[in-house]
C-alpha cells in the first residue's frame, strides 16, 4: 500500500515543477496566513486527491487549486471582473441556484506573485466564505501533510528535495 508521503510526492509530481509549485505555495502560504486559519480550523480542508489533484476548501467550496502546473483556480467575488484581473471565467458556484461567487483560472507564472488587486480579491472571497460556514464536509479527508508542506519552508524543501531531486 501507497504511503501518505509517497502519494503526495506523486500527486506534487503531477502538477508542476519545483519552481512553479514553491510559487503557488509561497501564494497560498500567504492567504492563510492573512486569513489566520490553521491546520485545526473546522472549516479548512487541504485534500491531496485519490487523481493527484491538491484542492484547498474552506467549506465546501474550493478556494485553489493548481492546473497542469500553469494555471491556478480561484474564489473570486461576484462583483469581480476577472478580466481586468487577467482571469478566465471557469465556472460560477451557485447557492439556492444563484450565482454566488466565481471560480476562475490565472495563468501563474514561476516566481511570480499576484497582483494586490487580484490578492485582495482572492482574499475578500475566502473571508466571506469563513463567515458563511462552520466546517468542511472535506475534513475528513484533510492533508495535514500538504497543510505543513504549503506552511513550513523548511518542510517544503525537503519534499521538494524528495519529489524534484
Amino acid at each position: 500500500m501507497e504511503s501518505e508521503l509517497d502519494h503526495f510526492i506523486k500527486t506534487l509530481r503531477k502538477n508542476g515543477t519545483a519552481i512553479w509549485l514553491n510559487t503557488y505555495f509561497n501564494t497560498l502560504q500567504t492567504l492563510l496566513q492573512n486569513l489566520k486559519i490553521n491546520s485545526n480550523s473546522p472549516a479548512l480542508a487541504m485534500n491531496v486527491t485519490k487523481v493527484f489533484e491538491l484542492n484547498s476548501n474552506i467549506g465546501q467550496r474550493w478556494i485553489s487549486k493548481p492546473y497542469d502546473g500553469k494555471y491556478i483556480g480561484l474564489l473570486l467575488p461576484m462583483e469581480a471582473d476577472e478580466s481586468l484581473l487577467n482571469c478566465r471565467l471557469h465556472f460560477y458556484f451557485t447557492s439556492n441556484r444563484r450565482r454566488a461567487v466565481k471560480w476562475v483560472l490565472y495563468r501563474l507564472n514561476d516566481k511570480e506573485f499576484l497582483s494586490s488587486e487580484l490578492f485582495d480579491q482572492w482574499q475578500k472571497a475566502c473571508e466571506t466564505e469563513i463567515k458563511r460556514t462552520q466546517k468542511s464536509g472535506y475534513k475528513k479527508f484533510h492533508s495535514s501533510l500538504f497543510y505543513d508542506t504549503v506552511m513550513i519552508n523548511e518542510l517544503r524543501e525537503v519534499i521538494f528535495k524528495e519529489a524534484f531531486g
